[in-house]
């Protein structure tokens, strides 16, 4: 009786407690299962929220970072770091187009150096020396350009004489091709200068000074016959020319023709002042003829006009002491002894002449 009795109570505590449970929604026998995981959620909800704050104060701590860098940050090396990608691309183009320009001078450098090319739109003589100053003072052999500022320098200046050229006349052409001639032929290059020269002549026959230096190259070389040529298509041109006159006498003097060339140079009477060297060799020539008195008498008028010139008071002294006329000789001698423009030895020769006629 008392086992009845006791499963009876186990039953009736069974029945009371599936009641209880099934008021709260859950499943009889559950109990025991559902109690850990409904902890197990609220662990985990405790978790995310943490997770998810820590991640929020880091992202304001990071922007509270920025904002003091960006408020303290001096400005210029805080603009430097926001353009340092444009000044790099935008020196880099500027250096491009330095370059290029250079090559232009190079080109318009190049292109004045042949002045003989006709049609072309040179610089004029002085400012392609202007400009050949300048790249001089620029060059640095280390560096096949010049630096940027003064590469800009150069450019500007090109750009302002390529500005001002034109295409230049025959005539401007033909003077710097003889003022190229000349320097050719003080650098001893006499092939090229020749070679100038005569296109200068064959581009403006009128070209005198062209044709008296060839003229004088050819002397030189002792090919009297293309100098003789030259000479006589220059005085058919000018006749009255004194210089092409006083060359072809040098010509008959050098033949052996004193006579010839005395009366070729009395032919024509040009200006003392203008042409001093024309009388000059006429009154050497005179003195060689034994014409003393005519020699000293021309040597008074160059003397005239050039009265520091001590070379014509030794040929006025020369003359009248050749002439038996030691006094006056002596007082040219005097005049010339104390000129400037005597090299040592003629000084030698007038003090040992001054010693013999005192």
């Amino acid at each position: 009786m008392s086992l009845i009795n006791q499963v009876l109570k186990d039953l009736d505590k069974r029945r009371r407690h599936g009641e209880s449970s099934a008021d709260k929604g859950i499943p009889a026998g559950v109990e025991e299962l559902s109690t850990p995981r409904a902890l197990s959620n609220k662990s985990l909800g405790k978790f995310s929220f943490s997770t998810l704050g820590r991640w929020v104060l880091l992202l304001l701590l990071g922007i509270l970072i920025g904002i003091l860098t960006w408020q303290y940050l001096p400005s210029a090396k805080r603009w430097g770091l926001s353009v340092l990608g444009v000044q790099s691309r935008q020196e880099a183009e500027a250096k491009s187009t330095l370059e290029t320009q250079y090559q232009l001078l190079e080109t318009v450098l190049e292109q004045a150096a042949k002045p003989q090319q006709q049609g072309n739109h040179l610089l004029t003589l002085a400012a392609t020396e202007q400009l050949v100053d300048t790249l001089e003072k620029t060059d640095d052999s280390s560096n096949p350009l010049p630096t940027p500022s003064s590469k800009t320098a150069v450019v500007e200046l090109v750009s302002d004489l390529v500005k001002k050229t034109r295409e230049l006349t025959p005539l401007e052409r033909a003077t710097q091709s003889y003022a190229q001639a000349l320097r050719m032929a003080e650098h001893h290059d006499i092939a090229g200068a020749t070679t100038l020269l005569q296109q200068v002549l064959d581009e403006i026959p009128e070209f005198q000074d062209a044709r008296e230096t060839l003229a004088a190259i050819y002397i030189q070389q002792k090919d009297t016959l293309k100098a003789n040529e030259l000479l006589e298509a220059g005085l058919a041109i000018d006749p009255d020319y004194p210089r092409f006159v006083s060359l072809q006498a040098r010509i008959q003097v050098a033949e052996g023709k004193l006579s010839q060339a005395l009366a070729m140079l009395s032919n024509l009477s040009p200006p003392v002042s203008e042409y001093p060297d024309y009388y000059a060799f006429l009154a050497a020539l005179h003195q060689q003829n034994g014409d003393y008195l005519v020699s000293a008498k021309i040597y008074d008028e160059l003397s005239a006009i050039q009265p520091d010139n001590g070379l014509w008071w030794l040929g006025k002294a020369i003359g009248l002491n050749a002439a038996g006329q030691p006094q006056e000789a002596l007082k040219a001698y005097r005049h010339a002894q104390i000129s400037a423009n005597l090299t040592p030895p003629l000084r030698a020769y007038i003090d040992e002449q001054i010693k013999s006629l005192e």
